[in-house]
């Protein structure tokens, strides 16, 4: 009978390389990557469905300067890092079967402002990248190439006020939210899946959360959003 509990993994550690500092697994279950934040690299894991527990691939792949942040498209095709010490996107192709990752030609772009996180649309089409107000206060949207996995740029969408810490897309698609931690508010835009451009919502655009909002998630079903501040967790629910 399952009641949700953890317990630990037996064995429950594995090796890594040094400073890991986010992780993504594939929509397929398979593979785990994590970013290296020190020694900025990649670090790829095969995971076993019977039981849960990783077996090492390969230590260490190339990335960038302070590799902060990983993402892997969900149509399993492509991979890309943050890297946050000079401001660049690493692109990766990825073999579906093996995990093994390979540079793309450019291996790196440099992001038209700085940036400090990067999210990727459920369709696989379009990154957004969220640069805060220290630097641009703007959301840049890029282009993913479905053949090649190229990222270029397309647009820019710039925010109302200052403090952006977080955002996420809605697992449908269909909106992207910007949390501010400066002014506790969240910004809420629609998505134009063609395009990927966003719009900011009328009914409202903004939301206000208690104090100093840190992070947030959203439900499977899109029917629940959850911030966590200081103090409290806040509980948000979906008007369509």
């Amino acid at each position: 009978m399952s009641y949700g509990g953890l317990i630990p993994s037996i064995p429950s550690k594995i090796a890594s390389n040094t400073g890991l500092y986010d992780l993504d697994i594939t929509s397929d279950d398979k593979f785990i990557y994590t970013a290296n934040i020190i020694s900025n690299d990649i670090t790829t894991y095969s995971l076993n469905l019977a039981n849960g527990l990783l077996s090492l691939l390969n230590l260490s792949t190339p990335s960038g300067l302070g590799t902060s942040k990983i993402k892997i498209t969900k149509n399993l095709k492509f991979l890309y890092t943050f890297n946050f010490s000079e401001n660049t996107i690493s692109q990766f192709i990825r073999d579906i079967v093996t995990g093994n990752l390979t540079p793309l030609i450019p291996f790196k772009i440099t992001l038209a402002a700085v940036s400090i996180r990067i999210i990727i649309s459920p369709d696989s089409k379009f990154i957004y990248c969220l640069s805060p107000v220290s630097f641009n206060n703007k959301i840049f949207l890029y282009g993913i190439d479905n053949i090649t996995g190229k990222l270029t740029i397309i647009s820019t969408f710039p925010l109302l006020s200052g403090g952006a810490n977080e955002f996420l897309i809605s697992n449908n698609g269909k909106n992207l939210y910007v949390l501010d931690q400066s002014n506790s508010t969240i910004y809420q835009f629609s998505i134009n899946k063609i395009d990927g451009s966003i719009t900011p919502l009328s009914n409202p655009y903004i939301i206000t959360t208690d104090l100093y909002p840190y992070n947030f998630t959203i439900s499977k079903d899109d029917k629940f959003l959850y911030v966590i501040n200081n103090n409290n967790l806040n509980n948000y629910h979906s008007l369509t």
